[in-house]
């Protein structure tokens, strides 16, 4: 394909995948829903406070439910358009899709230097253009569809700094790891592995491999090191978010599933069926997610804690459940694995064919990829 051909097809990719975004977002009219979650609290915390404050269980006060990207860039629509308002949330999912679109090219982008096929790699970012999971990202206003470009031009920026010994493209991917780490914490999981594989990187020498992991640590320290030193002055605690605890109680309790979701019954389907024509206080009211059952003595000792002490409630609470139910949690561990492979299908959404039919399609090509990766031996570094 020649260079004028490549750039007709990227930008047919760029428009179909903002074209069906945007018409999603008009479709759905998802600017008066757009389901901003914890976001939204903390966001107007900033607008009206100046403040990371969030106020849950009867206690208001200094909060890490989640990292700041989001919740800043969203209290900065509220700044420019008004808290809440309608025009907010939608200048929220309109960035959603030219990041989503921008994704769909970088995809491309991605493919083109990974398997030098220009037909392919086309494909690549046709298929993300029109994955309806990617679409339907869109109509949330969530750091989904950031993360997911973030992640993509890192792995475009690993690729090219393959390739060349730049200190710009060096720079360029140790800043989005280090921004894709604080947008989903548990990436930070990965990073003493990409330090590794930059030092293994093959065909460069020493002094290069020096300078780039010199290059992402300084990254790393510069995007995570204030959050969590902000952490430790207003928690007492050396943490990203003060979630892990309750994720992990949601997978060891009485009522797990393997998700933080109940078990999605044929009354949690009507519900679910309901809640689009009837929001009634009666209705929201269903128990759908693990910590909707906790008793009220459970909730009276949560009431008014800070959240690391509401964290380390929830951690007691899930020591004490793997004191005598440990072969039950590990029972569970395949329905835990194949929930996070393939689709939790207790959450309502994961019965609509829109959400099912593309996890499978996802899960199986991810499952072959894995085989033929090991097979072929492909190396991280190289």
């Amino acid at each position: 394909m020649n260079p004028a051909g490549a750039r007709r097809w990227i930008a047919i990719i760029f428009l179909l995948a903002l074209f069906l975004r945007l018409g999603s977002i008009f479709a759905l009219k998802r600017w008066d829903d757009a389901t901003p979650g914890a976001s939204r609290q903390l966001a107007m915390s900033l607008v009206e406070h100046g403040a990371f404050y969030f106020r849950d269980f009867g206690y208001v006060g200094p909060s890490s439910v989640i990292t700041p990207p989001y919740p800043m860039l969203l209290a900065g629509l509220f700044t420019l358009f008004g808290p809440e308002t309608p025009t907010a949330y939608f200048a929220a999912l309109a960035l959603n899709a030219l990041l989503g679109a921008t994704c769909a090219v970088a995809t491309a982008a991605l493919l083109r230097r990974t398997i030098a096929n220009e037909r392919a790699a086309m494909i690549g970012g046709l298929l993300v253009a029109l994955w309806p999971p990617q679409i339907a990202a869109s109509i949330f206003a969530q750091p989904i569809v950031l993360s997911s470009l973030i992640f993509v031009i890192a792995c475009v920026l690993w690729r090219r700094m393959q390739q060349n010994d730049s200190v710009l493209t060096a720079i360029a991917f140790a800043i989005s790891a280090a921004f894709a780490a604080l947008l989903e914490p548990a990436i930070i999981l990965a990073l003493p592995i990409v330090a590794i594989a930059i030092i293994a990187m093959k065909g460069k020498t020493f002094d290069v491999k020096l300078r780039n992991v010199a290059v992402f640590a300084a990254a790393v320290m510069l995007f995570l090191w204030p959050w969590v030193s902000r952490n430790r002055a207003v928690h007492e605690r050396w943490l990203m978010t003060t979630s892990k605890s309750q994720q992990l109680w949601a997978g060891a309790n009485e009522n797990a599933t393997g998700s933080d979701r109940l078990s999605l019954t044929s009354e949690r389907k009507a519900v679910t069926k309901s809640l689009i024509s009837d929001d009634t206080i009666e209705t929201v009211r269903i128990p759908m997610t693990q910590i909707d059952l906790l008793s009220p003595a459970q909730r009276y000792v949560l009431n008014g804690k800070t959240e690391v002490e509401r964290a380390d409630q929830f951690a007691a609470w899930s020591n004490e459940y793997l004191q005598t139910n440990r072969s039950r949690w590990l029972a569970q561990l395949p329905v835990r694995v194949a929930k996070f492979w393939l689709i939790d299908w207790d959450h309502p959404m994961s019965r609509n064919p829109i959400a099912l039919l593309p996890r499978i399609a996802l899960a199986l090509a991810a499952a072959v990829g894995m085989v033929l990766a090991i097979a072929r031996r492909v190396p991280v570094g190289g």
